[in-house]
């Protein structure tokens, strides 16, 4: 739908809402003034796709920690023969102050761990693996960043992200066996989203 009335006032696609003054095409930008005239652009459709996408996000958070969910209570052999040592060691020696001493090859985990056994006391398990399962998710945005780079909708993103977080292997190493291999992994992408960007600039 488009046209000018005898004011010069044009209405230009009803998803995307422009008020043009004296027949001149809007500018990028929301409003703008030149010879004494001012362009104002509305559009409307972008509130509506911000809060589907908010909505979608959301989903796809919930998803992830329902399907980790059941796993967090299980006992592996790396609690035993590891996180679990180290938890009862940072415990026993005054948690923060427990980290100098060489007791762990793990040495940013074990910073991690102690704040996490600060904030859950009472969840032994929980505190262990929320690590983990906090990098997967950091992990995802990283990707998310990095997709964001090559396409501009959102979906192709969106969807990296999802398959990221939903991977069984990735839910299985934190959330199951709570690895960290996402903590290191995040990193690595973070670093190479940094470079994407520093090459484009």
């Amino acid at each position: 739908m488009s046209g000018l009335d005898s004011y010069g006032l044009g209405l230009v696609r009803i998803d995307q809402l422009e008020l043009i003054f004296n027949g001149v095409p809007n500018k990028s930008g929301n409003s703008y003034c030149e010879n004494n005239v001012i362009f104002i652009r509305f559009t409307t459709r972008k509130w509506g796709n911000s809060v589907s996408f908010i909505l979608l996000i959301a989903s796809v958070t919930l998803l992830a920690l329902i399907v980790r969910l059941p796993f967090i209570w299980y006992i592996s052999e790396d609690y035993f023969y590891g996180f679990g040592y180290w938890y009862n060691y940072i415990v026993d020696n005054g948690y923060y102050s427990a980290l100098k001493h060489n007791f762990s090859n793990y040495t940013v985990y074990n910073y991690l761990l102690a704040t996490t056994i600060v904030l859950f006391p009472y969840y032994k398990l929980l505190s262990i693996k929320l690590i983990a399962i906090v990098f997967d998710f950091i992990l995802a945005f990283f990707v998310y960043k990095c997709v964001c780079l090559k396409y501009e909708s959102k979906i192709a993103p969106l969807a990296a992200a999802s398959a990221t977080l939903l991977a069984p292997t990735v839910i299985i190493n934190s959330s199951l066996w709570g690895q960290i291999d996402a903590m290191y992994t995040a990193f690595m992408i973070a670093t190479l989203y940094a470079l994407l960007v520093n090459r484009q600039g």
